[in-house]
């Protein structure tokens, strides 16, 4: 019995220590990149400025708008409202639902609420214990998800911009590497948290949650880096490639029949912003083994790859990418050997079902 409380209370401290690590993780990326913006705003490099400015501020509205949404529907019975014993007359009957509150405290909650996602801070939280694990795997995916829309887009635009210009600013350099390991991190917090919310799956240490980050790592350093190269090139044809590979990310992720939001637009939406996801790395949201999709995923990938880079460098300029042709080319492959998945089952989060019957009390 003391060895065990030993072990939750270290296990208490790693948990604190990983989320302070996170949260300092995501205030370099977003700060750098604010700072980016403004340093090419003093330069008068006003496309640059517009561009990373654009990929900080966009994807935070957004999520947050989503984030506003769930709010909506687990306050009128959706979302967290569907799970067993926090329905409506499943609430009413443990006496649990507004006790206590009239209309005008109501429209307080909810004026509440407006203002802080308006604010940028939509936290999403809910007053039940139980639930806590639910709404964190709510604040993760969204989580998730700003980071892929603001991150990744930004790291591709700032190695672009290196590779054009063929020098490389400090704060460009620190900039990028805040938003590759907010990339890795956010990826790995993620399927952690899955695994240890989920009684099918055994729980992740810490040790395989740092594993998971390297993967990612190296995974997503492969694929933006021929992103990059291409892009530095063919702008237009970089634009065409992305949005092919969206559509056909998102029509794949669609003809899989996720199971995640209330509505049907509403998941053929989320299933769109996961294609944004897959143009730079797997992402799991279908139950089930996914062997046969990961391998998939990455044979394609990995030609993508091999195009991208083959064609950057068949029309490259020698005279000023000659110092570092040859070691970019074995770093996309060598990265993406690096980034071989490690295993191949992986637990998807479903927003309407994702927890055991017996998590929460019956209300019958």
């Amino acid at each position: 019995m003391e060895e065990k409380t030993v072990y939750s209370g270290c296990r208490l401290w790693l948990d604190c220590l990983w989320i302070i690590l996170a949260l300092l993780v995501f205030f370099w990326d977003v700060g750098t990149d604010v700072c980016l913006a403004v340093d090419y705003y003093r330069r008068q490099n006003y496309l640059w400025f517009g561009l990373t400015l654009f990929f900080v501020l966009v994807p935070s509205v957004l999520v947050q708008i989503l984030s506003f949404r769930w709010f909506v529907q687990d306050s009128t019975g959706g979302g967290l409202g569907e799970v067993e014993g926090l329905t409506k007359r499943g609430a009413v009957a443990l006496g649990c639902l507004y006790p206590g509150r009239d209309r005008l405290q109501l429209a307080t909650i909810w004026l509440w609420q407006a203002t802080v996602h308006i604010l940028q801070l939509g936290q999403h939280q809910r007053r039940w214990y139980w639930a806590m694990m639910f709404e964190y795997a709510d604040v993760n995916m969204l989580r998730l998800l700003e980071t892929f829309l603001e991150s990744a887009p930004q790291l591709v635009l700032q190695l672009c911009i290196m590779i054009q210009e063929n020098r490389a600013e400090t704060l460009q350099c620190i900039s990028s590497l805040g938003s590759l390991l907010s990339l890795a991190w956010v990826l790995a917090s993620y399927h952690k948290l899955l695994r240890d919310s989920r009684d099918d799956q055994r729980s992740m240490s810490y040790r395989g949650a740092l594993l998971h980050l390297f993967w990612r790592l190296f995974t997503i350093s492969s694929r933006v880096l021929s992103l990059a190269l291409f892009a530095s090139l063919f702008h237009i044809y970089f634009g065409i490639f992305v949005v092919l590979h969206w559509c056909a990310m998102a029509f794949w992720v669609v003809h899989g029949g996720t199971d995640f939001c209330m509505s049907k637009w509403e998941e053929v939406l989320f299933n769109m912003v996961v294609g944004i996801v897959y143009i730079f790395c797997w992402f799991n949201v279908k139950e089930g083994r996914t062997r046969y999709r990961m391998v998939a995923y990455y044979t394609v990938v990995l030609a993508e790859n091999t195009i991208l880079t083959g064609l950057w460098y068949a029309y490259r300029d020698p005279v000023l990418t000659d110092s570092y042709a040859v070691p970019a080319l074995c770093s996309v492959y060598l990265t993406f050997a690096g980034g071989t998945p490690p295993q191949l089952t992986w637990p998807s989060h479903r927003r309407k079902r994702m927890w055991p019957r017996h998590v929460f009390p019956s209300s019958r």
